[in-house]
């Protein structure tokens, strides 16, 4: 059974929270809700390093783990909710020498 995590992550563009990966980690579920009450569900998956080319990072980021990065990101990036449909895990970085995971995002 997949892991859900209740998060709430308040941006601009609404809250998100309930991010629910699949079964074999490739993908993640979660939905916003908008100021307006409107809810609207997103889904973000990861890609490969060959399948970067053409898309637009939102930032890079280094955490416990997926979740950890998904929070932090979307607190440092404006939009992060509604632009984010990407992620790469990258290897290790010296600048992320205390980060057990380093995800970077895009769209």
């Amino acid at each position: 059974m997949a892991k859900i995590i209740n998060i709430k992550v308040i941006g601009k563009e609404g809250t998100a929270s309930e991010i629910i990966p699949s079964e074999d980690g490739k993908t993640f579920d979660f939905t916003i809700w908008e100021k307006d009450n409107k809810k609207t569900k997103r889904t973000i998956e990861e890609i490969t390093r060959e399948e970067t080319e053409g898309k637009m990072s939102l930032g890079k980021t280094g955490g416990m783990d997926a979740f950890h990065c998904f929070y932090i990101a979307s607190k440092y990036c404006e939009d992060f909710l509604r632009e984010v449909k990407y992620y790469l895990i990258c290897d290790k970085e010296e600048s992320f020498h205390n980060c057990e995971e380093i995800i970077e995002f895009y769209k």
